[in-house]
């Protein structure tokens, strides 16, 4: 795959000005450089909108069958799954503002990015995250998740779960979860090594829900939870014990990723915090008590900014060594949030994705020179099968808010 070259020039496209009838909860959504190609932002920037976080869509009919037997088929049925959850919420495919796209190898990653395009819905811009990973559910080359606006007359006040009847039963767990507006919670991924998947999966439950806890907000809170994990195809029995954390409710919307980590399982999460909060940063990047503290990731992130930024999945520009590919990245985040009015001491979440040691080795390295020790992201780190190109072997997207 040749990597599209960026000129960074980075005009402000406004969405209103792009679909004449895009509905009132775009007008304030931002595409970056917008690539003609494969119509995907570099950049997406919302403010002060509820947003929509789908749970992970394979191509499968309302029964549960596998649609389609070419990618191009799949791809559009997993699509038109997560337009049907997000229709059902006040949102709907032109509002994606994020869309993360599973394949199952490079050769199917680097299709699904040529195809996407002729899936995305009118004017719809968003950025991507593209993944090479084996998929939960069999026979599928493809799976879906996506984060969207929400019309404003449908922004609810608290966290909204909501199941369609529509779509194939999903075992208890939520088609998509609304995420109001106001403060939000990033939970670092965190990880229980001990035992097998089912333990380490409870075990690392507990720890994000003490996390909860110190921010004086419960289960009800959740919106969303990724979970970095192997063997995926036992993926069933990470969400049964996940979804336990949630009795007598629908359990968050849930993303499953195979990674090639020594444990069986991470976890991330994203929750509402109710209320306006008592700091005027625009995120606070902190840490639980006694934690010791890492200078390239904090345990938790609060978002008090209405605005958010959302990149593309980044990978370098060049094919070029493993210290050359993580400065490349870092070069065209910094260049993407400078006009946007943020920087790396204003990043929320970080998602690192590598397919090689070496890169891996090369972004421990290099963070330390670029971060603020004291204001580093919530992260989450997978060695994955891989990014969609062999010879770009490291993967970074990540939020972030305005510096001021």
């Amino acid at each position: 795959m040749k990597t599209p070259q960026r000129t960074f020039a980075f005009a402000l496209i406004s969405l209103t000005a792009l679909i004449g009838t895009t509905p009132p909860a775009q007008a304030a959504n931002r595409a970056v450089d917008v690539e003609p190609d494969t119509g995907l932002a570099t950049a997406v920037v919302v403010e002060n909108k509820a947003l929509a976080h789908t749970t992970q869509f394979a191509p499968v009919d309302g029964k549960g069958n596998v649609v389609g037997a070419s990618l191009n088929e799949q791809l559009g049925a997993a699509m038109a799954n997560v337009g049907t959850a997000l229709g059902e919420v006040g949102s709907g495919l032109s509002q994606i503002v994020r869309l993360n796209v599973y394949a199952t190898t490079n050769e199917h990653v680097e299709q699904a990015r040529r195809l996407l395009k002729n899936h995305l819905g009118p004017g719809s811009h968003p950025v991507a995250t593209f993944v090479a990973t084996q998929l939960p559910h069999a026979k599928t080359l493809v799976a879906l998740d996506a984060i969207a606006t929400v019309s404003d007359n449908r922004a609810p006040a608290k966290v909204l779960r909501h199941s369609s009847p529509k779509l194939a039963d999903n075992g208890g767990v939520a088609h998509v979860v609304v995420l109001p507006k106001g403060r939000t919670l990033y939970i670092s991924g965190m990880a229980d090594p001990e035992g097998g998947l089912a333990d380490a999966t409870t075990g690392t439950m507990e720890q994000l829900h003490t996390v909860l806890a110190l921010n004086g907000i419960g289960p009800k809170e959740v919106v969303h939870l990724k979970a970095y994990m192997k063997p995926v195809d036992e993926s069933y029995v990470a969400e049964e014990a996940m979804a336990c954390f949630y009795p007598k409710q629908t359990a968050p919307a849930m993303t499953f990723i195979e990674w090639r980590n020594g444990i069986p399982i991470e976890i991330e999460l994203i929750a509402h915090l109710p209320g306006k909060g008592d700091s005027d940063d625009p995120v606070q990047l902190l840490w639980q008590p006694e934690e010791k503290r890492s200078p390239v990731y904090c345990r938790f992130a609060v978002v008090n900014s209405t605005t958010r930024i959302y990149t593309q999945g980044f990978l370098s520009q060049e094919a070029v060594d493993a210290d050359g590919q993580i400065r490349s990245i870092y070069q065209q985040l910094e260049a993407v949030l400078s006009p946007l009015g943020s920087d790396f001491r204003h990043l929320v979440k970080a998602t690192y994705l590598h397919s090689a040691d070496d890169t891996s080795k090369a972004l421990n390295a290099i963070r330390p020179e670029l971060y603020d020790p004291k204001r580093p992201p919530a992260a989450s780190k997978a060695s994955i099968a891989g990014t969609g190109d062999e010879q770009r072997t490291m993967l970074i997207d990540m939020i972030a808010v305005p510096s001021n």
